[in-house]
C-alpha cells in the first residue's frame, strides 16, 4: 500500500486515506473502489466538483485523484480538472500565486529562525 491521498469517500462519506492496492484505489474505511467511478463519468465529475468546492487540500486531492484514475499526463489531467472547476464556478488558484505565497512563507520562516538564533545567542552570553 502506498498513498498519501486523503479525501471524502463517495460511498461512506468519511474523509479517509485512499489506498493504492494492486492497481486500484480504494477507501481505507469502506473499501470503495474509486476506479469504478471512471466508468460512470457523471458520478466521477460530481465527486471531483465536490472536492474542488471543499477547499485547497481537497482541490489537490481532486487533481491527484483525476490523474491517477484517468492515467492522463499531468498537464492534460490538470487542464481537464481546471475546465471542470471553471464550468462549475470554482476558482482554482493560479500556480504562480502558489509560488508567491510559498516564497512569502519561506521569508517569514527564515526571519523567525534568525530571531530564535539571536535569542539563543543572547541567552548563552
Amino acid at each position: 500500500m502506498k498513498s498519501t491521498l486523503y479525501a471524502p469517500c463517495p460511498q461512506c462519506a468519511d474523509k479517509t486515506l485512499i489506498k493504492e492496492s494492486m492497481g486500484t484505489l480504494v477507501c481505507a474505511a469502506c473499501a470503495f473502489d474509486y476506479t469504478s467511478m471512471v466508468d460512470d463519468p457523471p458520478r466521477f465529475e460530481a465527486h471531483l466538483v465536490k472536492l474542488l468546492k471543499d477547499g485547497p487540500l481537497s482541490q489537490l486531492a481532486a487533481l491527484e485523484l483525476h490523474r491517477r484514475l484517468t492515467k492522463l499526463p499531468n498537464v492534460e489531467s490538470i487542464a481537464k480538472v481546471r475546465a471542470l472547476a471553471s464550468a462549475n464556478g470554482v476558482v482554482l488558484p493560479d500556480p504562480a500565486d502558489a509560488n508567491k505565497m510559498m516564497k512569502n512563507i519561506l521569508f517569514v520562516l527564515v526571519g523567525f529562525v534568525f530571531v530564535i538564533i539571536a535569542i539563543v545567542i543572547a541567552l548563552t552570553r
